[in-house]
């Protein structure tokens, strides 16, 4: 079996527009969709389409995005 289509597609034109209004907004459903969503989507495999992608598209399950660089950060000081 396949898993239902994907309805989280976040183009750039609702991208554009949402962020005129509310850009912190428009990041984090990016973040949601395109960045979580996106990676379920072209990186898993049948059995995790199924599992999380009606989960992605409801927000029952929220993606987000970390990042760490050398130098940055609370513990800039320890390096």
């Amino acid at each position: 079996g396949t898993a239902p289509p994907p309805t989280f597609l976040f183009s750039s034109q609702s991208f554009t527009s949402l962020a005129k209004y509310d850009f912190p907004l428009a990041v984090h459903l990016g973040v949601h969709f395109q960045l979580f969503g996106g990676a379920i989507l072209l990186l898993g495999d049948d059995n995790q389409h199924k599992k999380y992608i009606s989960l992605i598209n409801s927000m029952e399950s929220v993606g987000s995005f970390g990042i760490s660089e050398v130098s940055h950060g609370i513990g800039r000081h320890l390096i």
